[in-house]
């Protein structure tokens, strides 16, 4: 858990945390992802959400540029290979 937020330094931070088990969603260039939280998000992983919002900027704490997600490259390549047929 952070003390201040990494963006602007304040202290008010929300920490935002859920079980889903298996019915965690989510969406990037309309890849659709449903299951388990997946790790490489940086929003937690397996069946749990984990968050913390500063509530002054609006940043999600920890998060920093990334690749794409995996369920999303893996999508891509599937489709990528369909087209080969």
């Amino acid at each position: 858990m952070a003390y201040q937020c990494d963006g602007c330094s304040s202290d008010r931070l929300l920490s935002v945390n859920g079980k889903v088990s298996d019915m965690f969603s989510a969406d990037f260039k309309n890849a659709d992802y449903q299951g388990y939280v997946p790790r490489d998000l940086g929003v937690g992983g397996g069946d749990y959400i984990e968050l913390e919002i500063c509530l002054d900027c609006g940043k999600v704490q920890g998060i920093k540029k990334a690749e794409d997600p995996e369920f999303y490259t893996e999508a891509k390549e599937s489709s990528e290979e369909d087209e080969e047929w």
